[in-house]
């Protein structure tokens, strides 16, 4: 089997609100043509202010054994960068577990 880690696969979108979300492009293969919209597997609000700047997943470790990746980075307006552990999530926010904030 293939090892390697699919992030191509995956798709982060960040922007207005502080709002982050993902997506897994491969469950919108088997959409007909009649659907017009993919739901992400999760959002969050993950800054403050009132836009994100820049949001990229980190390469998982040699060691990961997951298809999807495993740490996002985002920057927001608000001066603020965090870094988000993606295997973990909150029960009380489904938000990912927030490791770092500068």
């Amino acid at each position: 089997g293939d090892d390697h880690i699919d992030v191509q696969a995956w798709l982060v979108g960040a922007g207005k609100s502080g709002l982050v979300a993902l997506w897994d492009v491969r469950r919108g293969s088997s959409l007909s043509c009649h659907d017009n919209i993919i739901e992400p597997v999760i959002s969050w609000k993950s800054h403050g202010g009132r836009w994100i700047a820049d949001a990229r997943f980190l390469p998982n470790d040699a060691n990961s054994k997951t298809y999807s990746p495993n740490r996002l980075v985002t920057a927001g307006n608000d001066g603020t960068v965090c870094l988000w552990d993606l295997t973990s999530t909150s029960v009380k926010t489904c938000a990912p577990k927030l490791l770092v904030q500068t």
